[in-house]
Parts: structure tokens; C-alpha cells; sequence
């Protein structure tokens, strides 16, 4: 008995191997521009929510502003209606005025910290966000880190998967 060892390998018509080089070709384009559409979207987002932490911390101390004059106006109308030279009406409302205005401080406060959360998680950042206290500088696309994005981590991959295989292909 003779033993003969040997490879086989098929091969397929040349327009098979044609039509898989432009199906991957066209799946590299598609991951391409699926991974700088959602950066770009992502930009807008962090932009968006970075210009709406700036306007709350602008109305938020707005706000504290203008509750610490209506406390020091209420209690200016209570001491007026003790001592006789104004109607209880009148300080009801200066007071009513007060605590409308002290809760929204404390929604305005709320809605703060819950768009801090929101860019911290589109940014993926770390760090704390000065909510009371710091100034806020303009949004620049450098201070967004995109390849810390989970979903973009994710595209990338597929994006590297789709280069990988065209690679392969042309060889």
C-alpha cells in the first residue's frame, strides 16, 4: 500500500474573490464613517450639555442673588408690619416671594447637578466638575477625550476589524 500526503485547497472563480474585496472594502468605508459620525455627535452632545452646566451656573447664582435680597426684603416687611407702618399682606407676600424664589435656587441646584453628571459621563471623565464655584471656559474639542467613549471604543474596534480584514483580502 503506497501512503501518499497532500494538501488540497480550493479555489473559487477570480469574480468571487472580486466581489468579497469590494463587500470589505465597502464594510472599511462604512465602520469609517459610522466611527466619525458618532464622534462628531458625540462632540455636539458634550457641547450641548456643556454650554447648559454654564447657563445654570449662571442662573443658579443668579438666583442666589436674588433670594438673598428677598430675605433681607421680607424681613424688612416683617419688622414693618410689627411695628405697625404696613399691612400683613404685604409682608405675606414679600415672604411668599422669598420662598418661591429660595425653591427654585434649590431646583435650579438640582437640575445643575444633574447636567454636571450628565457631561461627566459624555466625557467620561474622571474628574469633578466645579459646579458652585468655578468659571466655566468656552467648550473646546480637545477637552473631550472621544477615545474614552465606550461606544466609540467599541466602533473603533470595528473599524480596526473592517482595516484588518481588508488588509487580508489584498493579500
Amino acid at each position: 500500500p503506497l501512503k501518499v500526503w497532500g494538501i488540497q485547497q480550493q479555489l473559487s472563480v477570480p469574480a468571487v474573490y472580486n466581489a468579497r474585496h469590494r463587500l470589505f472594502r465597502q464594510h472599511y468605508s462604512n465602520t469609517r464613517l459610522q466611527t466619525e459620525a458618532f464622534r462628531l455627535s458625540l462632540m455636539k452632545e458634550v457641547e450641548l450639555s456643556w454650554a447648559e452646566v454654564a447657563y445654570l451656573t449662571a442662573l443658579s447664582r443668579a438666583y442666589a442673588g436674588l433670594d438673598s435680597s428677598l430675605q433681607r426684603f421680607a424681613g424688612a416687611a416683617a419688622q414693618s408690619y410689627a411695628a405697625g407702618a404696613s399691612n400683613q399682606l404685604e409682608s405675606l407676600s414679600a415672604s411668599l416671594r422669598q420662598q418661591a424664589m429660595a425653591m427654585k435656587v434649590k431646583e435650579t441646584r438640582q437640575a445643575l447637578s444633574i447636567a454636571g453628571r450628565r457631561l461627566l459621563t459624555l466625557m467620561n471623565s474622571p474628574e469633578e466638575v466645579p459646579l458652585q464655584t468655578g468659571e466655566y471656559l468656552p467648550f473646546t474639542p480637545d477637552s473631550l477625550r472621544p477615545g474614552d467613549s465606550l461606544s466609540l471604543l467599541l466602533l473603533e474596534a470595528d473599524y480596526l476589524t473592517a482595516v484588518r480584514r481588508h488588509k487580508l483580502e489584498r493579500y
